[in-house]
This record gives structure tokens, sequence and C-alpha cells, in this order.
């Protein structure tokens, strides 16, 4: 016997989690949502690539070396065929020729090429920086709808148990009417059958709830059981300002385009460089000297490639019209999110006054509950009147707070709108 409580001892020792019930905020849940997303990791390799990105660009500086080796064979090679008295002319080259040789280039200037270039690059990294930031925002507002919809559903639960509760009343007074033969059995049977469809709603709502805490661990990292009470958040100080990342989007999305029409401008300007090339071949310089020999060239050196201004005007235009589609884009975001926060005020406003109609009801319904009670102690009414009653009660206190609910649900729904 000893032994056998010795065993339940450690079971509970080693396995408290099993029974622990959490009390879960929604802050908690996206401090885990932030820790535990993919995006969220993402974002940090996005910083990492854009460091990588602008130091290869930046290694456009470095000396560029090529080794380069070559042999050929040509139909002709340079020879002397006049006859000159007296003198030996040496005889000609061989047709197959050889070269072994290291080119070496530094850029002096580059036409302002490389700065532009990394500059455009730095747009386009901030911009998909951006864009995942926005991503991981609306998965921050699927955690904020999971949570609240919980906290709701858990309410529409309750009054779904009340209203079970009274209908078991009704349904124990019918069929002792029934059963004195005084009442229909199809009467019993209507209160049986909305008893029936009342738990099918309640069913519903516990798989709901099943799916939504499997939504919110599957999205957090951490297991919210069926057990774990997920608490209501204060009333939070609404904004007055959007700040939404959307629109630092468009602006970036300008940027970009700009940066984009500078590279391409600079993509025409003349380039300077040093070279030098250092090599063994035959022939060398000295054409007229048969035989592998060693060399070396070095010099300054112009390149300006005048294709890109083929496509000049193209590009002014594709300037002009990402200028443009930016605009439009931050335009049209404007309207939809001043739209939905028009919306959300609104809703604020219709939730405020059901909860001034709350408080009224739940005074009236304490009032009835007090006279019943007092008419169950003379006897004039029976319990199930009384149970009844003080259910009506409870229903009026759940819908209170279920309006409570969703009033700081359309808050933080709304601050959600407005922005970071």
């Amino acid at each position: 016997m000893k032994s056998y409580f010795l065993a339940i001892l450690i079971a509970f020792q080693y396995f408290p989690a099993s029974t622990q019930v959490q009390e879960i905020t929604l802050d908690s849940c996206l401090h885990w949502f932030r820790s535990h997303y993919p995006i969220f990791a993402q974002l940090q390799l996005q910083k990492q690539t854009e460091a990588l990105q602008l130091s290869s660009v930046s290694k456009s500086w470095f000396p560029q070396l090529n080794i380069i080796g070559q042999a050929t064979y040509q139909s002709d090679v340079t020879a002397i065929e006049i006859d000159i008295p007296n003198i030996l002319l040496p005889d000609p080259l061989s047709k197959d020729q050889y070269k072994f040789y290291a080119d070496l280039q530094q850029l002096i200037f580059d036409g302002f090429s490389i700065s532009r270039q990394k500059n455009a690059l730095r747009w386009q990294s901030q911009m998909e920086y951006v864009k995942n930031d926005i991503e991981l925002y609306k998965a921050e507002g699927r955690v904020l709808v999971l949570f609240f919809s919980a906290l709701i559903l858990n309410e529409q639960q309750k009054i779904n148990s009340y209203l079970i509760s009274d209908l078991d009343e009704q349904i124990l007074k019918l069929q002792a009417a029934v059963d004195a033969g005084v009442l229909l059995e199809s009467a019993l049977q209507s209160l049986l059958a909305e008893k029936l469809s009342t738990q099918q709603r309640t069913d519903e709502i516990v798989y709901k709830l099943k799916h939504i805490r499997q939504s919110l661990s599957l999205m957090t990292g951490r297991t919210i059981g069926d057990k774990d009470q997920l608490l209501l958040p204060e009333l939070p100080i609404l904004k007055n300002q959007v700040n939404r990342k959307e629109l630092l989007w468009s602006d970036m999305y300008s940027n970009h385009a700009e940066a984009q029409w500078k590279l391409k401008q600079s993509q025409g300007i003349p380039k300077i460089l040093l070279f030098g090339q250092a090599g063994y071949s035959n022939p060398a310089l000295n054409f007229l000297k048969k035989g592998f020999d060693s060399y070396y060239i070095a010099g300054l050196r112009l390149s300006w490639n005048l294709s890109p201004m083929y496509s000049f005007r193209n590009d002014k235009e594709l300037f002009r019209l990402g200028k443009s589609m930016a605009a439009l884009q931050k335009d049209l975001f404007h309207i939809n999110n001043q739209q939905v926060i028009n919306e959300q005020l609104l809703e604020i406003e219709r939730l405020q006054k059901l909860m001034e109609s709350d408080a009224l009801i739940l005074k009236y319904r304490t009032n009835i509950k007090e006279i019943t009670r007092s008419q169950l102690d003379e006897g004039t009414i029976t319990s199930a009147d009384y149970i009844r009653e003080l259910n009506a009660e409870e229903k009026a206190k759940v819908n209170a707070i279920l309006h409570k609910i969703q009033n700081i649900q359309a808050h933080f729904t709304l601050n959600y709108y407005y922005g970071q």
C-alpha cells in the first residue's frame, strides 16, 4: 500500500504540467508568436543577406585579375617580302601561335555605377524586409482574431449551458404533465428537439474552440490545452494616426524606381581603368623574334559603353510609371484602410450603446430575481420558477461580458488598422 502511494507521489512530481492550468494573456501569445513564427527569423536572414550583397558589390573596386591561355592557328603572318642586298632577313613566323598571360585591371572611375548599384540594392532589400514585416503583421492580426474568438465562444458556451438548464426544468414539468395525461406528447417533444438543437450548437462551439486552440498552439509554438484559461486584456488606448508598413512600402517602391533609373544613367558614363598585362608567348611583343619570350604591358584605359542609350527613353518612362504606380498603391491602401477604420469606429459606438443597455437589463434582472426569491420564501412560486429567473440573470451577466469582450476586441482591431 505504501509503494502504491509512493508511485502516485512520484507521478505528480515528474508530471505536474499535465494537470497544471495556464493563464494565458494576449501579450504572451503575441510574444510567443514573434519568437516562433518563421517570418520573424526570415527578417533576420534578410538583414544578413543585404550585408553580404553590399559587400559583394563593394568588391567591384578590388583589382580584377584574369589568367588567360590561348593557342591559335592563323591563315597568314607578318613577313618582309622584299629582298634587301647584303641583309639577311628573318624567317617568317610560324602560323601556330601561343600566348599565356595574366591581365590585371583596377577601376579608377566607375561613373558612379557601384554606389548607385548599392543604393538600388539597399532599397530592394528594405522593400523585401518591409514586405516580410507586413506578412508578419498580418499573421499577428490572425493571432488577435483567434484569441478573441476563443473568449467570445467561451461566453456563448455559458449562455447555451444556462439555456439547456432552463429547458431541463421545463422538460421535467412537461414530463410530469404528460405522465398525468393533461398534456400532449408533442409539446414535450418540441422542447426535447430544442434542447438537442442547443446541444448541437454547444458541440459546435466545443469543436471550434478546439480548432482555435490548436491554431494558437501552432502559431505560438506553445501547447494551449482545453483547460488553459485565456485572460481578457484591458481596454487599450485608441490610436488616432495611421502608421502602416504598407504606406512605407509604397514610398520605398518609389525610391527604388528612382534608384534604378539613376543606375541606368550611370551605365552610359565612361569608365577609366588602370591595366597591366604580363605573359609568356610565341611570338612576344617583338613579332620578328621567333620563339617563346616573356613580356608585359601597362597603361590607362577608357571604356565607354553606348548601348544603354538605346533604351534611354524606355527606362525614363519606366521610372515615371513606377513612381505613378507607387502613388496609386498608396492612395488605394488609404481608401481601403480608412473604410475599415470607419467600420470599427461604428462598431465601437454600437457596442458601447449595448453595454449601456446591458447595465439596465442586469439591474432589472437582479430586481426580478430578488422578488422571485421572496415569492419562493412565501411559497407562491416553485423552485423551477426561481431557477429560471436566476438563469435569466446569469445570461444577462454573460451577455454583458460578451459585449465587453467584443468592445475590447473592436478597440484592438481599430488599433491594428491604425498600425504599429
